[in-house]
């Protein structure tokens, strides 16, 4: 049985990789090619400098292949942009699975979509360009 899964990815020694609004793009074009290829249903999603968080719904590949994908393919794009490979991503990630409880599903976007507020790098959580906000497909899923 599939199950909802809130992922939570963070840069290698927390280094702020995606303060590169460059790079940030990667790793957003990275989770809406899982989404659009079927791999994953994506909820929510906020790339942050030094990590990300996905609300998502593994369906043709399982929660780690997905997450596998996002960060095996981000990394690659960066590291062909700065000429180099370097660890952009901390090997693991954390995850936990939400099974049928509609309030923490609900609690856990407006927790991914805020965090950048939280973090003091914008007044409100529509004027961060790495978030599933700006993604009227994404929003669509949520009712």
């Amino acid at each position: 049985m599939r199950h909802t899964v809130y992922a939570t990815a963070v840069t290698f020694d927390r280094y702020p990789v995606f303060a590169e609004h460059r790079f940030a793009e990667i790793v957003v074009s990275s989770i809406l090619h899982a989404h659009e290829k079927a791999w994953a249903e994506v909820y929510a999603f906020v790339v942050m400098p030094d990590h990300m968080h996905i609300l998502f719904l593994p369906l043709h590949k399982t929660e780690s292949e997905v997450m596998k994908s996002i960060k095996g393919y981000s990394a690659s794009e960066i590291n062909s942009l700065r000429g180099c490979r370097w660890p952009v991503w901390q090997a693991r990630f954390h995850s936990r699975m939400i099974a049928g409880d509609r309030f923490f599903f609900l609690q856990k976007i407006k927790y991914i979509e805020e965090n950048p507020v939280r973090a003091g790098l914008c007044q409100k959580s529509e004027d961060w360009p790495w978030s599933s906000l700006r993604y009227p497909e994404i929003l669509r899923l949520r009712t």
